[in-house]
């Protein structure tokens, strides 16, 4: 189908200059008063303009500009709107795209001098904007209509209740009205003519009531202007007429008899009234192949007032929407609303003071950009646990094994007095050494900061493997030399590279711990240079379980580690605490 792809908006609230990619389903993600709301404020602008106000405008000194890429117009589009439209659309299509603008010079200016603009070509081919040609703002409505919008529950009475242009079940109702007309409009003209002929100004059996009232009014108006006649007419309602007294109304559980409007309610069902809705959207629509029209639906806060369950309808009702000839743009806080294969498209926002609002890469951007063969690591952090963490937070925390990903979260818990969700961090497990630094490469893509946690055998192979450390590192050299001189003495084996490898039944993590106590100062330098350089953290002690002093990898260990957790002297009888006291300050403070 064809949609918005693009969207640059300049000078809008707090959006000072920002592009924003949209795809069919497009999730909003960020803190509160980064400019989520904004962002589906400016599309609908764009496509149903009004008269801004000071308050839309970031400096009231310049202009608001909107401007969208409508891709995907082929001719099997152009082909299902009518004539007039086509002829006024395709002269500017190129490549399948129509490129619109609108602009707004200063607050309070006239609806009138709000046309849309559109990128064409001037006699030499250049790119160039053209106002209005041909009158194409109606015509581009063929493409895509006045959007469906749904705000953040601010009027949810009036939005779910009150049938109007601007309500939810308005706006909503005028989708499907138009087969109900076409079934009982000629049926309900036919069923009222018997009362018009009573009621209207030459009705040929006139209520008598009403001619006596003709009469009366004759009577007056006769003195004062001769020959000037009056009669009461009263207009027979039209189908649609019927429409502007809907409402919804709801009963509970066996009391159908005992219906309410819905204003009665609380939030949560005036919320799952207007999803309910959408939904009914998604299966009358279903069957419908007519590619002409794409409507865009925005909405803030899906989600809000309800329960996970609920949030997870709300999720597939979208789903079954999205490329189904409307395009979802949403705000949310709830990872429910994000399925994995979503993740990618998702728009990651964010505010300063200097840039205002602006999005993130997107992940599909971002692997794209920072590795090549990227499908087992997409699939490692976008697993659907790991997206949610990954796009609600601040912060991301990589880590090899379970026993980093059960057991950080208590440490960093119980020694810096707050969790990682209250310091918005998310603790990532990835699966090997190789994983640690595609993930890292593609987080760092996306703009979001990340540290790892790994065990010390990535400062020999991970590291150098992936050009974090140069493989002639003296510091390497040093610890490689150390590995020679232990398996020289049959305590380790190594491998082709001169590394550790499995020996004797004991895994080559043994090794490591050896060369931690044999050669100290050439693992606190490595240490420290990924520390430092790349924000790796590598523990000293060769692994987590050498630190904290656990005899195995075990949940029974981790479930007896966290229990002690509980008395305060056991934290110092840990063997490697201070080490674990400056991890958790750096995450912390890093």
């Amino acid at each position: 189908m064809h949609k918005l792809t693009k969207v640059s908006v300049q000078n809008f609230r707090s959006i000072r200059e920002a592009d924003f990619a949209l795809s069919e389903y497009t999730a909003l993600v960020g803190n509160n008063n980064v400019g989520k709301s904004n962002l589906l404020k400016a599309i609908g602008w764009l496509l149903k303009k009004s008269s801004l106000q000071a308050g839309d405008f970031c400096d009231e000194g310049m202009s608001v500009t909107v401007e969208a890429t409508i891709d995907g117009i082929d001719e099997r589009v152009l082909g299902s709107i009518e004539p007039r439209h086509r002829d006024r659309i395709e002269p500017h299509v190129r490549d399948g795209k129509l490129v619109v603008r609108r602009t707004q010079i200063a607050p309070g200016v006239s609806t009138r001098d709000l046309n849309i603009e559109v990128l064409a070509e001037d006699l030499d081919g250049n790119p160039s904007w053209v106002v209005n040609p041909n009158g194409i703002e109606g015509s581009i409505s063929g493409l895509l209509p006045e959007p469906i919008v749904i705000g953040a529950m601010e009027n949810a009475t009036d939005d779910v209740a009150k049938f109007s242009s601007t309500s939810t079940i308005g706006k909503l109702l005028k989708e499907v009205i138009d087969p109900i007309s076409a079934r009982y409009a000629e049926e309900v003209s036919e069923a009222l003519s018997p009362v018009g002929v009573k009621i209207s100004s030459n009705g040929t059996d006139k209520d008598e009531d009403l001619l006596n009232f003709d009469r009366m009014i004759a009577d007056e108006l006769s003195p004062l202007f001769p020959g000037v006649s009056a009669k009461t007419h009263i207009p027979l309602p039209s189908f649609s007429d019927f429409f502007k007294g809907a409402t919804i109304r709801i009963s509970e559980g066996d009391a159908i008899d005992q219906e309410r409007d819905v204003g009665s309610f609380g939030h949560g069902v005036q919320r799952s009234v207007q999803i309910a809705l959408i939904k009914c959207l998604a299966r009358t629509r279903a069957g419908d192949r007519n590619a002409g029209r794409t409507t865009v639906i925005l909405v803030d806060e899906p989600e809000l007032y309800l329960h996970p369950q609920a949030i997870e309808a709300i999720r597939a009702a979208f789903a079954a929407l999205a490329g189904n000839q409307y395009q979802l743009i949403f705000s949310t806080h709830s990872p429910a609303m994000i399925h994995r294969k979503d993740v990618p498209n998702t728009l990651l926002m964010r505010r300063t003071a200097d840039l205002g609002t602006y999005a993130l890469p997107r992940v599909a951007e971002a692997v794209s950009d920072a590795i090549e063969n990227a499908d087992h690591q997409s699939d490692i952090l976008f697993s659907l646990g790991n997206a949610s963490r990954i796009l609600f937070t601040d912060k991301v925390v990589l880590c090899e094994g379970k026993t980093e990903r059960v057991l950080l979260p208590e440490l960093f818990k119980k020694l810096t007095g707050h969790s990682f969700d209250e310091r918005r961090m998310a603790l990532v497990e990835v699966d090997s050494v190789d994983s640690v630094v595609k993930t890292r490469q593609i987080l760092l893509k996306m703009g979001i900061p990340v540290f790892a946690v790994v065990d010390l055998d990535f400062a020999c192979r991970g590291a150098i493997k992936n050009d974090l450390i140069d493989a002639d590192n003296g510091d390497v050299i040093s610890c490689k030399e150390t590995f020679a001189a232990l398996a020289s003495k049959g305590v380790i084996s190594l491998d082709e590279a001169g590394l550790p490898k499995k020996h004797n039944g004991e895994p080559a993590a043994r090794a490591y711990e050896m060369l931690a106590h044999e050669n100290a100062a050439a693992v606190l330098q490595l240490h420290q240079r990924l520390k430092d350089d790349h924000a790796i953290w590598v523990w000293p002690m060769g692994a987590i379980e050498k630190q904290l002093g656990l005899e195995s990898k075990q949940t029974s260990a981790h479930r007896v580690f966290v229990e002690r957790l509980e008395d305060e002297n056991f934290i110092e009888q840990i063997p490697g605490i201070d080490g674990v006291r400056s991890v958790m300050s750096w995450l912390a403070g890093g």
